[in-house]
């Protein structure tokens, strides 16, 4: 979580935020967040230098974020500061608000506005339990709670589809004809994925199981392999994914496609897995 100063100057989100907070995280040091390998990051308040800068820390390490404006977007909140959006800000947040994967917003009212502004129409809301009857600390709580999973496996899949479309554009692109270059392209998909998920710091263990099972199991040119990931960039990186494969006592060298090399990169792997 992140709040900003426009988000703790609204009393009637305060109570909400702290609830939030005490169930999910803090909003202390977020740039070592970013080290920890969060699933989602939620902004609390509107665009300033501060979160529009580690938004795009987490857009760029493919980290979803979602926002809960606190009416930072409501008519009489846009209209306080009319120069300093008319002179260059507005682009930055709109940039803000439409890279988010949600909005989250406490009220109907402010749900229609954010609709109308047609900024980003993932928007849901849940309301505020310190301010509304008829919902509970529990259920708000429940509600979010639903809401980050949805949004972190709506993520997954998203960028899954993508790595799958590019493997295949590798490999069509590829002009190779080789009986095993649907296995490549299996092993080409693995791959770009677990880079995925060491931009984020987050390796789960039973992906590089998969990994190595899938080496050890399946029959491919591994000389065409080989090719393919240096033309993509991605020589290193695999090298570096064997050598922590070896050190788990995941794989031996018979199953490498590249020769293995240890760097500082494989103790960051390394420190990226989760169990």
């Amino acid at each position: 979580m992140e709040t900003t100063s426009h988000a703790s100057s609204k009393p009637q989100f305060m109570s909400f935020m702290n609830l939030v907070k005490s169930n999910f995280g803090n909003d202390e040091s977020l740039e070592q967040t970013f080290t920890g390998g969060p699933d989602i990051i939620h902004f609390w308040g509107g665009w300033n230098k501060i979160t529009a800068w580690h938004a795009h820390i987490a857009y760029s390490k493919n980290i979803p974020y979602i926002i809960t404006p606190a009416e930072a977007y409501m008519p009489w909140e846009m209209t306080k500061t009319p120069l300093k959006r008319a002179t260059g800000a507005l682009h930055y947040e709109k940039k803000f608000v439409r890279q988010a994967q949600h909005i989250l917003v406490c009220g109907k009212m402010e749900a229609d506005y954010m609709k109308a502004m047609k900024w980003n129409s993932n928007i849901s809301c849940i309301a505020n339990p310190f301010v509304t009857y008829g919902i509970t600390s529990e259920d708000a709580i429940d509600s979010l709670k639903k809401l980050y999973q949805e949004i972190i496996a709506l993520y997954d899949q998203h960028m899954r589809r993508m790595i799958v479309n590019k493997a295949k554009e590798i490999c069509s692109n590829a002009e190779i004809n080789d009986p095993t270059l649907e296995t490549i392209e299996q092993l080409m998909e693995k791959i770009l994925y677990l880079k995925y998920l060491y931009q984020r710091n987050n390796i789960p263990r039973q992906v590089l199981e998969e990994l190595a099972l899938f080496m050890k199991q399946q029959n491919y040119n591994e000389e065409i392999m080989a090719q393919m990931l240096e033309q993509q960039k991605l020589l290193k990186f695999t090298s570096e994914l064997e050598a922590v494969l070896y050190n788990e006592g995941l794989l031996t060298e018979g199953f490498m496609p590249v020769i293995w090399r240890y760097d500082r990169t494989c103790e960051k792997i390394t420190s990226s897995i989760r169990n």
